[in-house]
């Protein structure tokens, strides 16, 4: 299983300085792929060994890992909430907003599996206040207070929990958002877990996806998310990312939190 972290919250990237070099880190720089859209790449001791699209690209996330794909390296795809289909597609899970979070059953992987939660959904205005506990009176000391990253317990339930189903490739979103050694060492807790979903053959490359390499995993879509989860996920992604676009009011309008890191702090 290839795991790894986001590294591009500028605030804390530092974080993945110094971790294991066989993780996985997503750059903060896109890629100039000449793709429409923003690609990021992938690196791993130093060296590209992959790309990333985000689902912020909304109809064109498709488009823009086909044409990334020319490269002839994996290209991941964001896919939050459940299952799009995309080749080396990720879903993203993130269900805690405080230590009283129950965890749960995560849906079912992306393609090629999972990006999970290592951040505070209080870590900006924005998040806070689409997940309900936040006003626009709030400071981003007071809004802070009233979310809490992942603990240690929910770091290991979750890593567990995606366990179940197999997954080639498990991110966390994102380094610095919780100490990168509480997340190592989740991953290295044994878990107990009941048999592995059983995995039906990678599907085909979807139209347009030649050059794109199929991963094995689970491809059954989950219900989507809800218009408030999809509001909170963009306006979030946009702010920790380093690279602002249009992106942002695609779907509708609907901010979603991955997407909100492609802007500025």
């Amino acid at each position: 299983m290839l795991t790894g972290f986001f590294c591009t919250f500028a605030a804390t990237a530092s974080a993945c300085i110094g971790l294991p070099a066989h993780q996985q880190l997503v750059q903060a720089t896109p890629v100039d792929t000449g793709c429409p859209g923003s690609v990021l790449s992938i690196t791993e001791s130093g060296r590209r060994v992959a790309d990333y699209v985000d689902d912020s690209l909304g109809s064109s996330e498709a488009t823009a890992q086909s044409c990334a794909a020319a490269d002839g390296l994996p290209v991941y795809a964001g896919e939050y909430g459940h299952d799009y289909g995309l080749p080396n597609g990720l879903v993203e899970w993130y269900p805690v907003s405080d230590g009283g979070s129950t965890v749960g059953r995560p849906p079912p992987p992306g393609q090629a599996g999972y990006i999970l939660q290592a951040f505070s959904w209080g870590d900006n205005l924005g998040d806070g206040e689409a997940m309900g506990r936040c006003t626009s009176s709030d400071t981003p000391a007071t809004c802070s207070s009233k979310y809490q990253a992942p603990s240690a317990a929910q770091l290991e339930q979750m890593w567990c929990a995606v366990q179940q189903y197999n997954p080639h490739v498990v991110l966390w979103y994102y380094a610095g958002g919780v100490p990168t050694a509480e997340v190592l060492q989740a991953m290295a807790q044994p878990c107990l877990t009941s048999s592995p979903v059983s995995e039906p053959p990678a599907s085909s490359p979807s139209p347009g996806s030649a050059g794109i390499q199929s991963l094995p995993g689970l491809s059954t879509p989950a219900s989507p998310p809800t218009a408030h989860h999809a509001t909170k996920r963009k306006r979030r992604h946009k702010r920790h990312h380093t690279h602002h676009r249009a992106a942002k009011q695609v779907r509708g309008g609907h901010g979603r939190r991955h997407g909100r890191a492609r802007g500025h702090s």
